[in-house]
């Protein structure tokens, strides 16, 4: 009698030459160590590299010139129709 697939005692996916192979778990340890490394990197605060980055500079508001209030507004009015003009 032949045992099932769900049974065997060898291991799954051995014959699975592709993507499941040592080197791809290595791979993946690698990458998720290196990730771990950037987050731990990118939360400290004295850290140089991230030094001033994420931060604006915003001019006071003295310094920046206001448009509108600095040309004369035009007014403009409708001329009157003339009755002599026809």
């Amino acid at each position: 009698m032949q045992i099932k697939r769900w049974e065997s005692p060898r291991r799954q996916g051995r014959n699975d030459k592709g993507r499941g192979g040592s080197a791809r778990t290595r791979q993946l340890k690698k990458q998720r160590q290196m990730l771990r490394q950037r987050l731990k990197e990118a939360n400290k605060p004295n850290n140089n590299k991230n030094y001033g980055q994420g931060e604006e500079f915003f001019l006071p508001p003295f310094f920046v010139p206001d448009v509108h209030r600095s040309r004369p507004r035009a007014s403009f009015q409708p001329q009157k129709a003339d009755a002599n003009q026809h």
